[in-house]
């Protein structure tokens, strides 16, 4: 069933959308994918934000989260990438982007952030990828705050993983505590149950 609503949001039948639409159901069926996003009451589409340390999953929760409403609800939704420091993620997120037919702006700073929001205003939907960070950096964290401080209909959501031992998941909600975020979100929640 979801490698035929893939099938259908690609488009026309041909071997290569069927093959793309396999290869990503059989990805989003081997993840946990994410809950939906409450419908907004707003004419301005939803801003959701992922946020967390570094390697925590958040370029896999975008991506989940993006096809979740485009799968389920039929939304229109837009990416913005702020992760631009590791060429893996942004690729990653480029492929699926392509897959799913959905844009994807790269951000490097409030200007363009603002910019690519300001882009997506018909779109349901807006997803964010962060840069992970360091918990003992606070600098990043200022600068992510302040991009995100003239946006409106935005939710934060924080990234923390399964497997992360209980100091580590305190230090994580108070280092983040600044970003206000809206929604904890665990990863990895199969690693945790090994």
């Amino acid at each position: 069933e979801l490698t035929e609503q893939i099938e259908a949001i690609l488009g026309p039948e041909n071997d290569t959308a069927k093959a793309k639409a396999r290869a990503l159901a059989q990805a989003l069926d081997a993840m946990q994918i994410v809950g939906m996003v409450n419908p907004g009451g707003s004419s301005k589409p939803r801003v959701v934000v992922m946020a967390g340390p570094a390697g925590v999953g958040k370029t896999s929760a975008v991506v989940k989260l993006a096809a979740k409403h485009i799968m389920e609800h039929r939304e229109a939704v837009g990416m913005i990438s702020l992760a631009n420091q590791r060429v893996a993620a942004a690729a990653e997120l480029e492929r699926y982007a392509a897959i799913m037919d959905v844009k994807l702006i790269r951000a490097h700073n409030t200007r363009q952030i603002a910019q690519a929001v300001q882009s997506f205003e018909s779109m349901d939907l807006i997803v964010v990828d962060t840069p992970g960070m360091a918990l003992d950096d606070h600098g990043p964290l200022q600068e992510l705050k302040a991009s995100l401080s003239d946006i409106d209909n935005l939710d934060v959501y924080l990234l923390m993983s399964a497997t992360a031992q209980e100091k580590v998941m305190a230090r994580t909600i108070s280092f983040f505590k600044p970003l206000n975020a809206a929604r904890l979100m665990f990863t990895k929640l199969d690693w945790a149950m090994d």
